[in-house]
């Protein structure tokens, strides 16, 4: 069994400092995971006097909604047949322009 080396990375949320375990590839998306909660607290904050906490409640609240509509989307039927006919058309398209002419 391979151990995968993590480093510490230091991310700042709020003016608020963590250190976060992670593998190395991971490591920008860990920051751009950090940036999206970051601005989505700000906005959900009204105003610079904001309980902490509530405020990372309702980020992972409407981040998990986010999630999982996009999940749900990406899994309905409807859509992944419209994503296949699509695929269809382009390949039809490509084929279509490599005849000669």
């Amino acid at each position: 069994m391979s151990s995968t080396t993590l480093e510490n990375v230091s991310i700042q949320i709020l003016g608020r400092s963590y250190s976060v375990r992670c593998a190395p590839p991971d490591i920008p998306l860990l920051h751009q995971a950090a940036t999206l909660v970051e601005t989505q607290m700000q906005r959900a904050q009204p105003n610079s006097q904001f309980d902490f906490e509530r405020v990372a409640i309702l980020t992972a609240l409407n981040l998990s909604r986010d999630l999982l509509q996009t999940r749900t989307k990406l899994l309905d039927p409807d859509w992944i047949l419209r994503l296949e006919q699509l695929k269809q058309k382009i390949a039809t398209t490509l084929i279509e322009d490599e005849k000669p002419h």
